[in-house]
């Protein structure tokens, strides 16, 4: 596999390791209480106080309504019970690391561009697209209004919706997208790398001067609105955001995994995979078992490979 094959292959578990560590998989047993009617009637003479446009809010009503389906989703959740190996085995197939090699050189001049207005490399941008919406090809079926007037209702975690659902206003308020085309992932994200509106709102950047965000359409605008978001998430240029090594898990000798670099973050248990990891660095269970490892030469080289042969998302998101 080439340089930039192998970076697409191990950027993603950077991808992966921030959705999981910033992911709430618990489930609330709160009670939603009111019609949804009368909350939608405050909700917009809100949006009305707040300086959103009357355009806009008609714009949005066709798609202002309750869908039991999406609030079954979001209680329903699976993807949580899976362990960091199997969720990424599954998430990493051929096709995808050989797609994204394609786009890297069909859009190296946009990738050079943003990697030096932003610092975050081609390999770290690809894999949040491919692994959100393979490229843009599956951004999702839903209607992102619809989907956020349900959660914005429901009980378990309405401010966090309210406030995605005000700033879907502002996005059709400043031309960006129009209603009907806001189609996107069961809990309201857009575009193709799945944003919730009011990370849209702060990060998205028209990248490719038509004076329009367009992160459904736009390849020019979706790198450098990723690259945007990605800083404010706390990339930091010139740092290092992947090393191999090799250490044990939980005192096992024949199991060893690949160390994973990401912003500190709380002090790892004792026994942990992290606990052998340098100051900054968090380590992540990726790699083999000692068939795969070998000789102790090979098992510093911990290849990607076998990473992803063993079966091993970063950012705030509505799935959670």
């Amino acid at each position: 596999m080439n340089r930039i094959g192998t970076l697409l292959c191990t950027a993603p578990a950077f991808a992966t390791a921030l959705s999981i560590a910033t992911a709430a998989a618990a489930a609330t047993d709160c009670r939603t209480s009111g019609s949804f009617e009368s909350w939608l009637g405050r909700f917009k003479a809100e949006a009305a106080a707040q300086g959103i446009s009357r355009s806009a809010i008609d714009a949005a009503s066709p798609y202002l309504v309750y869908d039991q389906r999406i609030v079954n989703i979001d209680r329903g959740q699976r993807i949580f019970a899976q362990s960091f190996l199997e969720f990424s085995g599954k998430m990493l197939p051929s096709y995808r690391l050989q797609q994204g090699t394609t786009e890297i050189h069909k859009y190296q001049a946009i990738f050079d561009r943003a990697e030096k207005q932003y610092g975050v490399p081609a390999a770290v941008m690809t894999a949040f697209w491919g692994l959100e919406s393979d490229f843009g090809s599956n951004m999702g079926k839903d209607h992102s209004i619809r989907s956020l007037a349900t959660l914005a209702y429901d009980c378990r975690r309405s401010e966090m919706f309210r406030g995605h659902l005000f700033d879907s206003l502002r996005l059709i308020e400043r031309g960006d997208l129009t209603a009907p085309e806001m189609i996107g992932s069961w809990a309201g994200e857009l575009g193709q790398t799945q944003m919730m509106p009011s990370e849209y709102i702060k990060n998205a950047v028209d990248y490719d001067g038509d004076g329009k965000r367009n992160l459904l359409r736009s390849a020019s605008d979706v790198i450098g609105s990723t690259g945007a978001y990605l800083v404010t998430l706390g990339w930091k240029r010139g740092q290092p955001w992947l090393e191999e090594g090799a250490v044990a898990w939980a005192g096992v000798e024949d199991k060893y995994f690949a160390a994973v670099f990401v912003p500190p973050g709380p002090e790892p248990r004792r026994g942990s995979a992290r606990a052998a990891a340098a100051p900054g660095e968090r380590a992540y269970p990726m790699a083999t078992s000692s068939r795969a490892a070998g000789s102790s030469r090979r098992r510093r080289r911990a290849r990607p490979r076998g990473w992803r042969r063993d079966r091993a998302r970063p950012r705030p998101s509505g799935r959670g």
